[in-house]
């Protein structure tokens, strides 16, 4: 029988001219997960992605035992919204990040559903 998750993973956090990573999603019995992100705000500007690890605890205040999922990241100027749909994933953490780089204060929202067993 399959089993669903659905949690917000951001809610108003605001990102400054830094990094912001979700916090990681164990999918060890987890086949599929999708991520929505939504953010806003005047001036903004970056790049947001997937990363996931297969370590079996990954250092979380860095990326240095992540990798950026093939195809996931995406550049952006302005306000909008990025939807990730992940299906036969074999690792065993995943997180959302994302970066502003124009000093701007953006606001991000985000929620991630889990299917699995």
């Amino acid at each position: 029988m399959a089993r669903f998750r659905n949690r917000q993973e951001a809610e108003d956090q605001v990102v400054n001219g830094t990094e912001y990573r979700t916090t990681p999603l164990d999918l060890e019995t987890i086949y599929g997960f999708s991520y929505q992100a939504i953010w806003t705000g005047a001036g903004i500007a970056g790049n947001i992605k997937i990363q996931v690890s297969n370590m079996p605890s990954p250092d979380l205040a860095t990326d240095t035992d992540w990798e950026t999922l093939a195809d996931s990241e995406v550049a952006f100027g302005g306000a909008t919204s990025q939807m990730y749909n992940v299906t036969d994933c074999m690792y065993k953490w995943a997180r959302l990040w994302i970066e502003e780089t124009n000093n701007a204060n953006l606001t991000l929202n985000a929620w991630v559903m889990q299917k699995g067993t």
